[in-house]
């Protein structure tokens, strides 16, 4: 996981659940480990999840959208934040 959050560094990461943004963000554990990760809503347009998978697409004017039209994460502890549109 660290080599994605150092390729798309709009993927942040922190072992502090402090310095997780939990109402403005898709937060995840990565397998079950100590570091959050989490992505901003203002990189969101939805998400959506199927059994417990979480489906991303990126907002039209998120950079990301020049890399992605969806991604797709598959942990088992996944939050999506109040503010965070879901589909």
């Amino acid at each position: 996981m660290e080599l994605i959050t150092k390729a798309v560094p709009e993927i942040k990461n922190s072992q502090d659940p402090k310095q997780v943004p939990w109402k403005d963000s898709l937060a995840w554990v990565y397998n079950g480990g100590d570091v959050y990760y989490w992505l901003g809503k203002e990189h969101i347009r939805s998400v959506a999840w199927t059994a417990g998978n979480v489906s991303v697409m990126p907002r039209e004017t998120s950079i990301l959208r020049s890399y992605f039209s969806c991604f797709v994460i598959m942990d088992a502890s996944v939050f999506v934040g109040t503010n965070v549109t879901a589909a």
